[in-house]
């Protein structure tokens, strides 16, 4: 049997708290376990996504070889030439001047001689 407190004086049993720091006690394992499971899950949703990135990085080199494939010189040399009948130049390129690159001269207008004559 208890003994009751004197009136002026303060109890000061530990017995009373115990049953709050059980509460307490018990609150901060269930966040713990919470918090765990939450960073599980992310753990998995960051490996999940890993994988999709590298996945998608594999399929990018592919399209990327495939592409330097089709854009070969070779290649498209040998279809201009049978879809197309196209030939290959025996001939350099000649280098043609534009109309606007010709410059009058200087004193032209001063003597009164266009360009165009």
């Amino acid at each position: 049997m208890r003994r009751p407190c004197p009136p002026n004086a303060p109890c000061s049993s530990a017995a009373g708290l115990l049953p709050a720091h059980c509460w307490v006690a018990s609150g901060l394992i269930v966040l713990y376990v919470a918090n765990s499971i939450a960073i599980n899950n992310l753990v998995a949703d960051i490996t999940s996504l890993e994988r999709e990135r590298d996945a998608t990085r594999n399929e990018n080199e592919k399209l990327r070889a495939e592409l330097l494939k089709l854009m070969a010189v070779e290649r498209v040399s040998q279809l201009a030439r049978a879809r197309l009948g196209m030939a290959q130049p025996t001939v350099p390129p000649v280098l043609l001047q534009e109309p606007s690159a010709v410059v009058p001269p200087a004193n032209a207008q001063a003597t009164g001689i266009s360009a165009n004559q």
